[in-house]
């Protein structure tokens, strides 16, 4: 009996154990399921399509005058006679009297010059008749033979209309002289400097002013070499391009239009650079200002077209020739992608944007986003535009 108790209290015993352990199991504390979350980093992209570009070369220069002249006195004498408009910035057309020389001297010469070629006519016209009369005397003697020239007084007839001739040249010369003592413009333009005034004696070669031509100015333009082969018909030094320039004067921009005339073939040293010079029109559009000598400008020329390339923002660049290009794909809620280090050809910076001219094709698609750390085939998650609470969401792996 005694062992049967035994048996029945280790059963019972067991039997509470399994029972507690039921009741535990019933208490238990469910686990909460949770999603894990790939936690990739969020980029902005802009996808690429290429663009047909027409390329401006960028220069600047200063605006010259096509032509510079020193106006100088050929003849000695003193100053008379003054323009009104005789000072800096007076405004001539050609042939226009800029100072007058005494002439009584060169009068007087060109007096004695006429009074000298009356009397070598004379001259010549009574050798003439004498070498007339000369042949009829031979010929009514009946002489039989060549006369003599000097029978026929052909070296005196020579000698007379050398003598004319001399004279008609000693009045043209004096003519021309007191023509000269009327100092005047060569072409039309403006003074930029008077170096004489009235009752100035000049001597032959005095300078009188310096003098340049007013509009159409010149304006030579600095191009890069490597700039150089996007001009427009390089192939005939670029002559024909057409040219942009402006300037910021008073808080207003002023623009003038023109067209390259030459290409100097010539590189300078220190740029390395080949001046093309332009041919500009005078007055600004729409404002009707005047351009002037001396005016620094910025300018842009016409350059060839650049087909199939691509504008890509500089924030999309790695480094100067490496962008982040996103290979693209898709889960059933968030786009995600791979980046791609992808080398390119740039042919230009343009302020916040470059002209990439290799390396990509239409449909690619460029990261915006600076990522530290960038490794080849990392995943990142797609966001177009500057949504910021998009970019703070995961994406669930599904």
């Amino acid at each position: 009996m005694k062992k049967f108790l035994k048996v029945l209290l280790g059963l019972g015993i067991l039997g509470a154990a399994g029972v507690a352990v039921y009741l535990l199991w019933l208490g238990k504390p469910k686990a909460e399921v949770v999603n894990l979350v790939r936690d990739l980093p969020v980029v902005q992209v802009v996808r690429l399509e290429a663009v047909d570009r027409i390329m401006q070369v960028p220069s600047q220069g200063v605006v010259e005058a096509r032509k510079v002249s020193q106006v100088a006195a050929e003849l000695a004498g003193r100053v008379v006679s003054v323009s009104e408009k005789f000072d800096k910035g007076g405004e001539f057309k050609e042939g226009d009297i800029l100072v007058e020389i005494d002439d009584a001297d060169y009068k007087a010469a060109e007096a004695q010059a006429k009074a000298t070629l009356a009397e070598k006519k004379l001259a010549l016209e009574t050798e003439e008749a004498r070498a007339a009369q000369a042949k009829r005397d031979w010929e009514n003697l009946g002489r039989t033979g060549v006369a003599k020239d000097l029978t026929l007084r052909k070296p005196q007839l020579a000698s007379a209309q050398a003598r004319y001739k001399a004279a008609e040249a000693a009045l043209k010369k004096a003519e021309r002289d007191l023509s000269k003592t009327k100092i005047r413009t060569p072409f039309a333009g403006r003074i930029r400097q008077a170096k004489t005034e009235k009752g100035a004696y000049l001597m032959p070669g005095s300078p009188v002013v310096d003098y340049y031509t007013t509009e159409p100015y010149e304006l030579r333009m600095p191009v890069s070499l490597d700039e150089l082969q996007y001009v427009k018909n390089i192939d005939q030094g670029g002559r024909g391009a057409r040219v942009e320039i402006d300037t910021m004067a008073g808080g207003i921009l002023y623009s003038w239009k023109g067209e390259v005339t030459r290409n100097e073939y010539e590189v300078e040293r220190e740029s390395r650079s080949i001046y093309l010079v332009a041919l500009m029109e005078g007055e600004s559009e729409g404002e009707g200002v005047r351009l002037q000598p001396g005016l620094f400008v910025q300018a842009s020329i016409e350059g060839e077209t650049l087909k199939g390339c691509f504008e890509v923002p500089m924030k999309a660049f790695l480094d100067l020739d490496r962008v982040l290009v996103v290979e693209e794909g898709k889960t059933a809620v968030n786009r995600e992608g791979k980046i791609r280090i992808r080398k390119v050809k740039v042919v230009r910076r343009e302020g916040d944007k470059a002209i990439v001219d290799g390396g990509l094709k239409s449909g690619d698609i460029i990261c915006l986003t600076a990522l530290p750390d960038v490794i080849d085939g990392m995943g990142v998650r797609i966001v177009a535009g500057d949504n910021e609470e998009e970019s703070k969401k995961t994406t669930p792996l599904p």
